[in-house]
């Protein structure tokens, strides 16, 4: 007599029944804001023209030097960074009222599922390989809320973001407050201001279409940058006045 497994006999009433004993729902779920996870760069904004950049006349150090610290703000989740950028480009399911997300990349699996709290709210948990990644409440519509990232390498990360008509404002803690980022996106412009202990403190504001921007670092006088399709397309450039009156306050 042939003897069927508990996971053959489930297929095989599955096939005999001709349907899903749990359907598959229409999944109405977002993620939180990318930026919550992943500092964006002015060359992830990159012009909409094809024109090849010419040489930079002057360089490009201040537009290099800005996209290295953003780097190094990201630095904590860089090993992760294909995982959430994949399962930020994924379609959810939605099972007996989880919404999942799930991405494999290089034999590594982040699976993200959102369930709805009792006042309709979004609970997220995140795991990398079953280990403990995200985990946070924020608004159904990605309004408001706030998750903490657990890295594979480094600190825990706390961020909290609000949109106030139509402005993401989002503010990101790293370790015990070692370093403090806050990140605005206006749909005009990206602002960053960070600022903690042992690092030089920076302002930066950036065109979110076409990448030019301005910052200051420490006590340096501002540099500025031209438009580009990659940090080496960023020119250094003297400044524009109007970029300079949009640089954003350092966190308190």
């Amino acid at each position: 007599m042939k003897i069927l497994r508990p996971a053959t006999a489930l297929a095989a009433l599955l096939a005999s029944t001709g349907c899903d004993l749990l359907p598959t729902e229409e999944a109405n779920g977002q993620l939180p804001p990318q930026e919550s996870v992943l500092i964006p760069k002015p060359s992830e904004r990159p012009a909409d023209n094809t024109e090849e950049q010419a040489v930079c006349a002057e360089g490009n150090d201040v537009g290099a030097a800005i996209e290295a610290r953003i780097d190094g703000l990201n630095a904590s989740v860089a090993a992760d960074r294909a995982l959430l950028e994949a399962v930020y480009a994924t379609q959810p399911t939605a099972i007996a009222g989880i919404i999942t997300y799930e991405a494999e990349v290089g034999g590594r699996t982040l699976n993200v599922q959102l369930i709805t709290g009792e006042d309709g709210d979004f609970v997220i948990t995140a795991n990398i390989d079953l280990a403990p990644y995200i985990s946070g409440t924020y608004k159904a519509d990605g309004s408001e809320g706030a998750i903490v990232v657990t890295p594979t390498d480094g600190d825990p990360i706390t961020s909290t973001w609000t949109t106030d008509s139509g402005t993401l404002n989002m503010a990101r803690v790293e370790g015990e407050a070692a370093v403090v980022a806050a990140f605005t996106n206006d749909g005009d412009k990206g602002r960053l201001a960070v600022t903690g202990e042992d690092i030089v403190s920076l302002v930066a504001v950036w065109g979110l279409a076409d990448g030019a921007g301005a910052a200051i670092e420490g006590t340096d006088e501002a540099g500025c940058w031209s438009a580009g399709n990659a940090t080496a397309d960023l020119c250094t450039v003297v400044c524009d006045e109007t970029l300079l009156t949009a640089l954003p306050t350092l966190p308190e």
